[in-house]
């Protein structure tokens, strides 16, 4: 009987995630992922179909975390300043260590994978929701403090707006746009809202 190879599940699909972050689904071979996890091809894809299976748990993965990182704040907590504060933690990520790959979902974007498949292509299309859905709640919570008067129409224009705001620190940051490009970016956005 063949020895099973244990390992952590959660470093294996954190080295997965970082793989694809760092180098693309397309650029991104099974050597890549063998080398990322430490494991050989048959324990790579053991609990997994192929590479864009992996893919799409990592996109998935990734979407997690940056919920709970930028999203969550922003629809639970809401207002202006929790909008500032999101902001203001994109474009920190300028300073931060020289590992900082952008978004792996707006990489995603521009990658041929995300228009052949539409599995890929839905998991995209969900996030970006989720981003403007989350800055619709935390203006609605501005809206219920008196910090802005928007009507619906204008809530959803706004947040819409703050979609393209926050997806453009991303690839900026990735890009390596000045901090201070990065910094006018994000308090234009709020000019004209308190």
């Amino acid at each position: 009987m063949p020895r099973r190879i244990e390992y952590d599940p959660e470093a294996f699909r954190k080295a997965v995630m970082r793989a694809f972050w760092e180098k693309g689904y397309a650029a991104t071979s099974v050597r890549d992922l063998e080398k990322a996890t430490g494991l050989n091809r048959r324990q790579l894809f053991r609990e997994s179909d192929d590479k864009r299976d992996l893919f799409l748990t990592a996109m998935k993965d990734f979407m997690a975390v940056s919920k709970r990182m930028y999203l969550l704040p922003l629809s639970q907590v809401g207002g202006l300043e929790t909008i500032r504060q999101v902001l203001q933690e994109l474009v920190d990520l300028s300073s931060g260590a020289p590992q900082w790959f952008g978004c792996l979902i707006c990489n995603t974007c521009r990658e041929p994978i995300a228009l052949a498949d539409s599995e890929v292509s839905g998991l995209i299309d969900s996030h970006m929701l989720s981003i403007e859905e989350a800055y619709a709640a935390a203006l609605a919570k501005a809206s219920d403090l008196g910090e802005v008067t928007l009507d619906s129409g204008r809530l959803r224009s706004a947040a819409r707006r703050f979609l393209g705001i926050h997806v453009s620190l991303l690839v900026l940051v990735r890009a390596g746009t000045p901090r201070s490009v990065l910094e006018d970016i994000a308090r234009e956005g709020l000019v004209g809202l308190g």
